[in-house]
C-alpha cells in the first residue's frame, strides 16, 4: 500500500490578492516556436515588473530564453487605459492571432475599440509592424463604455491545397461581441452588439440584444439548439444570475 505524505510551508505574500475581472486577466496562446505567449492588462505597481499604465502587454520568450514584454497599446498608438481585450489563435499553418481590445482615452468617458487583422506570432518580434494590421472602423461608437469583449473560437476549415493549410484572413474573423453600457444612462443596463469585421473595415451592428434589463454580462458563447444557431448569454439581473 502506498504511503501519502503531506508537507506544508507558510508563505507570506508580498502583495494582497485581488479579484480577476474582464480587464485584469491573462490569456495564453503560443508563439512561432510553440512557447507560451501571454497577453495581459494587469495594472502592476512599482514593485512589479511591467508597469502601471493600464496598457495591453504581450509577454514572450526571447532568443536567450528569458521573458520580454511588448507594449501592444503603444505599438498601435492606443492611448489611455484598457477596458477589455480578447485574443484567439487560429488552427491554421501560421497560428494566426485574432486580437481586439478597447480603451478609454483620457478626458473622455466612452470607449475606443481597436480590431487587428490576424497576424503571425513572429510579428511581435518587431512590434512596430502591428500598425499594418489595424483594421479601421467605419465609425467609433462614442456613446458606449465597453466592459467586456467575447470572441468565438478561431477554428478555420483545414483544407489543404498543394500542401498548404487554410490561412487566417480578416474576412474570416470569428464572431466578435461587445458588452457595454451607454455612458449617458443613469441605470447603466448592459447591452450587447456584434462587431462585424470585414476585409478592411469593421462596424457596429444592431442585430443583437438582451431581452431583459441586465446589469452585467458574465459570459457569452455561440451555440446550436434544435431551433437553430444562436448565443448563450449569462448575465445578472438584480441579484439573480440568468442564462
Amino acid at each position: 500500500m502506498a504511503n501519502l505524505h503531506i508537507d506544508s510551508q507558510l508563505m507570506n505574500h508580498m502583495l494582497p490578492a485581488s479579484s480577476i475581472n474582464n480587464k485584469k486577466h491573462l490569456l495564453a496562446i503560443h508563439d512561432d516556436k510553440h512557447q507560451p505567449l501571454v497577453f495581459s492588462v494587469l495594472t502592476f505597481d512599482a514593485h512589479q515588473a511591467i508597469g502601471n499604465d493600464g496598457h495591453l502587454y504581450a509577454i514572450k520568450s526571447n532568443s536567450s530564453g528569458s521573458n520580454e514584454t511588448i507594449n501592444v497599446s503603444s505599438a498601435i498608438g492606443a492611448r489611455g487605459t484598457v477596458d477589455a481585450f480578447i485574443v484567439k489563435q487560429a488552427n491554421d499553418a501560421d497560428g494566426g492571432i485574432f486580437l481586439a481590445f478597447s480603451n478609454t482615452v483620457p478626458d473622455l468617458s466612452a470607449s475606443e475599440l481597436h480590431v487587428l487583422a490576424p497576424f503571425k506570432p513572429e510579428v511581435l518580434n518587431t512590434p512596430d509592424q502591428l500598425t499594418r494590421y489595424v483594421i479601421f472602423g467605419t465609425a467609433q461608437n462614442d456613446k458606449v463604455k465597453i466592459n467586456a469583449l467575447y470572441m468565438a473560437s478561431a477554428m478555420l476549415p483545414f483544407f489543404r491545397r498543394a500542401g498548404q493549410a487554410t490561412k487566417s484572413t480578416a474576412s474570416n474573423w470569428p464572431l466578435l461581441i461587445a458588452s457595454y453600457n451607454y455612458v449617458a444612462e443613469h441605470n447603466k443596463d448592459a447591452n450587447i452588439s456584434r462587431i462585424l469585421v470585414e476585409a478592411n473595415k469593421w462596424r457596429w451592428t444592431s442585430d443583437l440584444r438582451i431581452y431583459e434589463q441586465a446589469k452585467t454580462t458574465i459570459g457569452i458563447a455561440p451555440g446550436s439548439l434544435s431551433v437553430g444557431d444562436g448565443l448563450f448569454v449569462l448575465y445578472k439581473k438584480e441579484q439573480r444570475t440568468t442564462l
